[in-house]
């Protein structure tokens, strides 16, 4: 029986052959090459995300995860909240920042659509119900949002996120 030599990648401590140049568990670069640019790594960073699963070298801040999906935010806007969910049979994300919050329906692999977007300023009540998991219903006197599916923490973080947002929250 042969014995390969072998090193421990510094990014994810896995186990690669030594002549490699790319940890084929997180793609890390042992040759220095550059790395993705952030709108190519968008999909491994949602990976991550939802998953807890680390599919790349540098991981992303909500904010580079939402501009790779081409929403501009505006300059001094962070995100507060990225939050995976669905609304009325479309499946996304729900994406709250100090300003506004938005549904981003997933289209497909790379494919992403703002279905709605609100200013904080315009939230009259937001509630939370659901049994296993949970529903978040934002309203304003011209809408009336619900997001299914949100995990308890991650609906309890948002409605309080957007409940200190908004004017008298």
């Amino acid at each position: 029986m042969s014995t390969r030599e072998m090193k421990t990648c510094p990014d994810c401590a896995e186990e690669v052959l030594a002549p490699a140049r790319r940890c084929r568990y997180c793609g890390y670069r042992f040759d220095g090459a550059p790395r993705e640019a952030p709108a190519a790594r968008a999909g491994n960073a949602l990976t991550e995300l939802l998953f807890g699963t680390r599919w790349h070298s540098s991981p992303q801040t909500p904010s580079e995860i939402v501009a790779g999906w081409g929403i501009p935010l505006l300059p001094g806007e962070s995100v507060a909240v990225l939050a995976f969910g669905n609304v009325t049979a479309h499946h996304g994300y729900l994406v709250v920042t100090d300003r506004r919050f938005v549904f981003v329906e997933h289209q497909g692999s790379r494919a992403y659509r703002v279905l709605a977007q609100w200013p904080l300023e315009t939230v009259v009540e937001v509630t939370l119900g659901g049994r296993r998991r949970s529903d978040l219903r934002v309203r304003g006197a011209s809408y009336d949002l619900t997001v299914h599916g949100l995990d308890r923490e991650t609906a309890q973080h948002a409605s309080a996120a957007l409940s200190a947002m908004t004017p008298g929250g």
